[in-house]
């Protein structure tokens, strides 16, 4: 947040500010910004930038404070950079791109549609994580489970097919409901960490735990 006064950027692209003040200023936009704002994906610029802020419902683009989901639509998003969200929801018949790039979810990752990419992007979830109904078309993929708080984690495979996953509980420690397959399966806990994985969950994969 800033106050701008007497500035005129009509030279270049629009400058655009996030809770900010602007006075006599010319080519410049300003954008009220709340922590854990739901931002849906339109694709309404007919283009599939993820930064494009006409691609989304409020009208800007999206933040690492924002709540993410992407429903399913004609144009869908690709990434052109790293990104993150405070949670992260790919609903049925949508498709997020990564393109490689890494995504970061600080809470919770619910993906029902497919996640894509080429090369080897990592998504870091820090909350829940639910797969249900999920396709990952992408062959380098890692999916971490990285829990940063005091509620015990969980992970609902979902059946899915992941590439690698790596198991980092929290302090509380991580539940797998569900199971997966992966082609590669690290878990890592501390000695006051678990991992426990509920009856009926079936996970196929090269493990290694350290």
């Amino acid at each position: 947040a800033c106050a701008v006064s007497d500035c005129d950027a009509s030279g270049g692209q629009e400058i655009a500010a996030v809770n900010s003040t602007l006075t006599r200023t010319t080519n410049w936009s300003n954008s009220t910004v709340v922590y854990g704002q739901l931002l849906t994906w339109t694709g309404a610029s007919g283009g599939s930038g993820w930064l494009t802020a006409a691609n989304w419902d409020v009208g800007r683009a999206p933040l690492a404070s924002d709540r993410i989901l992407i429903p399913a639509t004609e144009v869908q998003p690709v990434l052109g950079a790293d990104a993150a969200s405070i949670d992260l929801t790919v609903e049925a018949g949508a498709t997020l791109d990564l393109a490689g790039f890494n995504y970061t979810v600080s809470e919770n990752l619910a993906v029902t549609g497919t996640v894509k990419s080429a090369g080897t992007p990592t998504v870091t979830v820090g909350g829940n994580c639910d797969l249900t109904g999920a396709s990952f078309n992408a062959d380098g993929l890692t999916l971490l489970v990285a829990g940063t708080g005091e509620t015990v984690q969980t992970l609902n495979g979902g059946d899915a097919t992941v590439n690698r996953v790596v198991l980092r509980p929290g302090a509380a420690g991580l539940k797998v409901t569900q199971g997966f397959t992966a082609f590669y399966l690290s878990a890592e806990a501390e000695a006051a960490r678990q991992i426990e994985f509920a009856a009926g969950a079936t996970v196929r994969a090269r493990f290694s735990a350290d």
